[in-house]
């Protein structure tokens, strides 16, 4: 099995293969199967994220969720304490974080209770059939995710060329409940 860095690599690769329009093809795709998702469809409060390049946008799907009145939620990275905060947002207004300029944080939002989040949409860059999500190697999802009272859903989207057979895992990586793709959802039994 490859390790971690080796499947990063791949991956990016593998991304770096996909041309703007097919990206932004797949990223409708897999933001129109996740729309009509019972899970995002039942949702009150749905936490996205802000793609960075290579990542499926998911802008299709927060302006879909603010117009429904959902309450939307965007991730705020405290680089100081290695954490991550879930943000109620009223629009789309970014920012470029100076110390990740590639990552856009919203302009101004407030802190959302963990316990009162539905659905978290979860970015990455591989994912296996039976739900394991390879990040970007920082483990800021892998902490939020496993806070105390935090009951949500968890949704990975991505392009389909991001599935993988298998990944390497650790004890403190957080398994995904729904993959959602361009192609299609596949739904990981517990």
């Amino acid at each position: 099995m490859m390790t971690k860095a080796e499947c990063r690599r791949v991956m990016k690769a593998r991304l770096a293969a996909l041309s703007p329009e097919q990206m932004g093809k797949k990223s409708e795709a897999a933001c129109r199967h996740m729309l009509l998702s019972p899970e995002f469809q039942k949702a009150h409060a749905v936490m996205l994220y802000l793609s960075m390049p290579g990542e499926t946008n998911l802008q299709s799907l927060a302006a879909a969720a603010l117009e429904a009145h959902k309450v939307v939620l965007l991730p705020v990275v405290d680089w100081h304490n290695a954490s991550m905060t879930a943000v109620k947002v009223r629009n789309l207004d970014v920012r470029y974080d100076p110390q990740a300029p590639r990552l856009p944080q919203p302009v101004a939002g407030e802190p959302f209770p963990l316990e009162e989040i539905d659905l978290i949409i979860v970015p990455g860059l591989a994912f296996s059939e039976s739900g394991h999500r390879l990040g970007r190697g920082k483990g800021y999802y892998d902490r939020f995710l496993s806070q105390r009272g935090l009951e949500a859903s968890r949704a990975a989207i991505a392009f389909y060329e991001q599935l993988c057979n298998d990944l390497p895992v650790e004890s403190h990586d957080m398994g995904m409940q729904m993959l959602v793709t361009d192609q299609g959802i596949l739904r990981i039994k517990p």
